[in-house]
This record gives structure tokens, C-alpha cells and sequence, in this order.
């Protein structure tokens, strides 16, 4: 499995630059995202927060929309708390809180993701970070507002139900057993 992911990471490596070459900026970024996962799955955390600026600027020069630009705060966001960074995320996801709230659901710009997938992703987030720095009552706020994201969308029971579980963990911390 392991010499499996290091050819994974051979292969995306090699098709960055093929794309920037060919001004595939959008196809660049998606590489590069890819190039990011492997890296937070093995490890690698600042490589993965270095990479992110790549990410950045590859989305800037496709010309790709602001939820795809906001897609890459999250990644930001997931190496800052596998970094520990927890206190960043937390101020980041609330400036990104407003941010998103300013947003339309349809761009008119080209997006590479969905717009609920990046509020959702962001929420959830702020919601590690707040658990992590044991900031249990943020967590079940921030839960809660991913959890009416989801119901408005029309997430299944089961989707609802998964993430609910969130709240666990800080209600047994705030001794909110009742719940």
C-alpha cells in the first residue's frame, strides 16, 4: 500500500507542471489538491500548508470562482490543525463565517466545487478546532450551524444523523448528559 502512494504522489507531481506548461490552471489545481490529500495522509502537514499557496494561485489564474478560492482556506484550515494551530482556525473560520454568508449558492463564476460541500467542510473545520482547544460549546455552535446546512440541502437521515454524533464528545465535556 505504501509504495502505492508514493507512485500516486510520482504521478500527480508530474502533472502539475505538464498542466501549467499547457495553461491548464484549473486542471493544475485539482492536481495539486490531489497532491495535497496525500500529503496530510502521510504526514507531511507543512508541506501540505505550502503546497496550499500553489493551490491558490493555480485557482487565481484559471479564473475559478469564489467558493473554489474559499475550498482553499479549508484545506489551509485542515493542515493548521493537524499543525495544532487550533486558536488560527478558529479566528479564520469566523472571518470566513461572514465571508460565506455574503456569497450566493450559484456562482457566475466557473467553481470546482459545490458551495454547500466547502460551508460544510469550513464549519466542520472550525468545529475540530474548537473541540481540539477544548472550546466545547463553539463546537456544538459550529455543529449545529453545519447541521441546518445539511437539512436545508436535504441530506439524508443518515448524513444527519452522522454528523449529530458530533456532539458528543463536548456534550459529555460540558457534563450535558441529558442531551
Amino acid at each position: 500500500y505504501e509504495g502505492r502512494i508514493q507512485e500516486a504522489e510520482n504521478m500527480v507531481r508530474s502533472l502539475i507542471p505538464e498542466c501549467v506548461a499547457q495553461r491548464k490552471f484549473k486542471w493544475a489545481s485539482v492536481a495539486a489538491a490531489d497532491l495535497f490529500r496525500i500529503m496530510q495522509n502521510t504526514g507531511r502537514f507543512e508541506e501540505a500548508l505550502d503546497l496550499v499557496e500553489d493551490i491558490k494561485s493555480y485557482i487565481c489564474q484559471a479564473e475559478l470562482g469564489p467558493w473554489t478560492q474559499l475550498m482553499c482556506e479549508g484545506m489551509r484550515m485542515q493542515s493548521l490543525i493537524s499543525l495544532g494551530q487550533y486558536d488560527e482556525v478558529l479566528g479564520a473560520v469566523e472571518c470566513i463565517r461572514v465571508q460565506m454568508k455574503s456569497l450566493t449558492e450559484e456562482s457566475s463564476h466557473e467553481e470546482s466545487v459545490t458551495s454547500w460541500h466547502v460551508r460544510e467542510g469550513i464549519l466542520d473545520a472550525g468545529r475540530e478546532a474548537a473541540m481540539r482547544s477544548e472550546k466545547h460549546q463553539k463546537a456544538l455552535e459550529l455543529n449545529a450551524e453545519r447541521l441546518a446546512l445539511m437539512a436545508a440541502r436535504g441530506a439524508t437521515a443518515l448524513e444527519l444523523a452522522r454528523y449529530s454524533m458530533n456532539d458528543s464528545g463536548p456534550l459529555i465535556r460540558l457534563k450535558r448528559y441529558d442531551k
